[in-house]
């Protein structure tokens, strides 16, 4: 069970602490904090992530409407009250929470069992270890390209992300990651996985901010757009002018599934490869025809 605190801000650096650089195999980035709150009651020390001598806890801190995730985190044998907890980020909190009242969910992390338990019976297309079944290549595509990018600290948008597999991976490397997914029903399988089995700062939304960021992916989402690949140079150069680094998955074969998708209506195979500057993998994909990863 999650457990919910109420408190408020007491001290904080607001900027990162020498000795969180240190924890890069739990975060893969500098964080920043610590961010102290007082809390109305004693915090219960339940089950949770325990590395370099320290304990971490998944939570969500609020006040109003306004949320945002972050780690509880103590020292292993700390004298410190137990009223009082700090809080790291991988960004800085917003100013509101330093006044007034805030709350502290912090989230249990389910086991394997669990997992699977709860996505029993749901509809699933990215395949996790604990999905009932393994649909989309997810993983295959992830280490296609978790080597182009240096996700540490970056801010990534993830356009038509399902459920989130790979913002959630771009997240454990250290990314801040925002999934754009029109689906509630996705969107609700995706907040539950950040907060009870990855555990990872991973947001969702029902509608692209149309901000700039540091990374974007676009991975098999045209052909929900424009089943004949329609506009594709044009959705291109507005991704290009709104982040460094741009990935994107197409169908590059024809599919005769209802509705068909005909890449090739407008442009040849070879025309859409020049749209980008580096072909990384074309592979045949579990459920539907054979798809190229692209860095734009």
């Amino acid at each position: 069970m999650s457990a919910a605190y109420l408190g408020k801000y007491t001290s904080g650096q607001g900027q990162a602490s020498h000795h969180l650089a240190s924890y890069d195999e739990q975060f893969n980035c500098r964080m920043v904090g610590t961010f102290n709150v007082q809390l109305k009651g004693v915090f219960a020390e339940t089950p949770c992530i325990e590395t370099h001598n320290r304990w971490y806890w998944f939570a969500m801190l609020s006040q109003g409407n306004e949320g945002r995730y972050c780690w509880v985190t103590r020292d292993k044998g700390s004298e410190q009250p137990k009223r009082i907890v700090e809080i790291i980020t991988k960004s800085p909190l917003p100013d509101l929470f330093k006044t007034g009242q805030v709350e502290l969910e912090i989230f249990d992390r389910w086991p394997h069992e669990q997992a699977r338990e709860w996505a029993d019976g749901q509809y699933w297309f990215q395949s996790w270890p604990w999905t009932p079944t393994q649909k989309a290549n997810s993983q295959f595509v992830w280490d296609t390209i978790k080597d182009t990018v240096d996700w540490a600290g970056k801010r990534v948008l993830d356009i038509g992300g399902n459920a989130g597999f790979h913002a959630f991976r771009a997240a454990e490397a250290g990314a801040q990651c925002l999934v754009v997914e029109p689906s509630d029903a996705t969107r609700r399988q995706g907040k539950v996985i950040a907060e009870h089995i990855e555990q990872q700062d991973v947001l969702f939304t029902e509608i692209d901010p149309g901000r700039k960021f540091d990374v974007i992916l676009y991975l098999s989402v045209h052909h929900r757009i424009n089943m004949d690949y329609g506009g594709l140079p044009e959705t291109l150069i507005d991704l290009g002018n709104r982040a460094n680094d741009v990935l994107v998955e197409l169908h590059t074969e024809r599919s005769d599934s209802e509705p068909p998708v005909r890449p090739f209506t407008h442009w040849s195979r070879n025309e859409i490869d020049g749209m980008f500057s580096a072909k990384l993998v074309t592979y045949r994909h579990n459920l539907r025809c054979e798809r190229t990863v692209y860095k734009l």
